[in-house]
C-alpha cells in the first residue's frame, strides 16, 4: 500500500532532500506525481500548490489513481494560539474548514463542507483524527527537533484551521482563536480530510508554525518558511516508520 504525501509549495517539497528517492513521474492534469520512497517506505508525493481546489484535486487522484489509503500533508502554518512561536509543530486531531458556512453578524459561521448552512449547526464540524490513529502517532510528541532561538520547538496535537486565505491580521487572529480554539490555521488541510473520508483514508496533517498570522507575518512567512518546513518533513519521515 502506497501512502500519499502533499505539500503546496517548493519549500515544503524540498526540505525531504536527500531522504526522497524518485523512482519515477506520472503526469495527470497540470501536476507531476512522484512515485519513490522516503527511508524505504514506498511513498507517491504531490507539489500541489495552494489551496483547497488543488489540494482537494491532488488527494482525489492519490486515492483513485495511486489507491493511498493514508494521506499526509508535510508543511507550514501560521500559528493562531497566542501560546505558541514559530518553528512549533501542529499535529492535526481536528480540521475545520473555516470558509464553508453561513455569513451572518458580519462574521461567518463554520458548518461541516456539504451540511446546508440553514440552520444552527449540530455535531461536529470538523474532521476529528480518529484516537485509534492519534495514538499510534502520539510518540511523535518526543521528537526532539533541532533548537530555534534557543528554545526546543514544541510538538503537540491540536486544531487546525482550513481556508483560502493567507491570515496577515493579528485581530483577526484573535477572532479565531477565541471562536474555535485554534493552534493553527493554513489552506488545505481540511479539503484533504473532506475528499479521504469519501475515499475511506486515513488523513494526517503536520504543521510546523512559519509566521504567527498577524500583522507581520508576510514577512516571517519569507524569513522561516524553510525551516519550518524542516521540522515538518522531519517529523514526516517520523510518521511513515510509525505507520511501518
Amino acid at each position: 500500500m502506497t501512502i500519499g504525501i502533499l505539500c503546496a509549495i517548493p519549500e515544503e517539497t524540498k526540505a525531504f532532500g536527500a531522504a526522497l528517492i524518485v523512482k519515477n513521474k506520472h503526469a495527470i492534469g497540470d501536476a507531476v506525481f512522484l512515485k519513490g520512497a522516503l527511508e524505504g517506505v514506498d511513498i507517491t508525493l504531490i507539489e500541489c500548490g495552494i489551496g483547497k481546489v488543488n489540494a482537494a484535486f491532488a488527494a482525489t487522484v492519490l486515492c483513485d489513481h495511486f489507491r493511498c489509503k493514508t494521506l499526509i500533508f508535510s508543511g507550514i502554518a501560521g500559528g493562531i494560539d497566542p501560546a505558541l512561536h514559530v518553528g512549533d509543530v501542529i499535529i492535526a486531531d481536528r480540521l475545520i474548514q473555516i470558509d464553508y458556512g453561513k455569513f451572518q453578524g458580519g462574521d461567518i459561521m463554520p458548518y461541516r463542507p456539504g451540511i446546508p448552512p440553514l440552520a444552527p449547526p449540530e455535531g461536529e464540524i470538523g474532521y476529528l483524527l480518529p484516537q485509534i490513529l492519534k495514538k499510534q502517532l502520539s510518540p511523535l510528541l518526543e521528537v526532539a527537533l533541532p533548537m530555534w532561538e534557543d528554545r526546543m520547538p514544541k510538538i503537540s496535537f491540536g486544531t487546525i484551521l482550513t481556508g483560502d486565505v493567507f491570515l496577515n491580521d493579528s485581530a483577526r487572529r484573535e477572532i479565531l482563536f477565541n471562536s474555535h480554539g485554534a493552534q493553527a490555521i493554513e489552506m488545505e488541510g481540511a479539503a484533504i480530510a473532506q475528499v479521504a473520508e469519501k475515499f475511506g483514508a486515513e488523513t494526517i496533517i503536520i504543521r510546523a508554525l512559519s509566521d504567527l498570522a498577524g500583522d507581520d507575518s508576510h514577512l516571517d512567512f519569507v524569513t522561516f518558511a524553510h525551516f519550518a518546513g524542516q521540522s515538518a518533513a522531519a517529523l514526516v519521515i517520523k510518521t511513515l516508520q510509525l505507520l511501518a
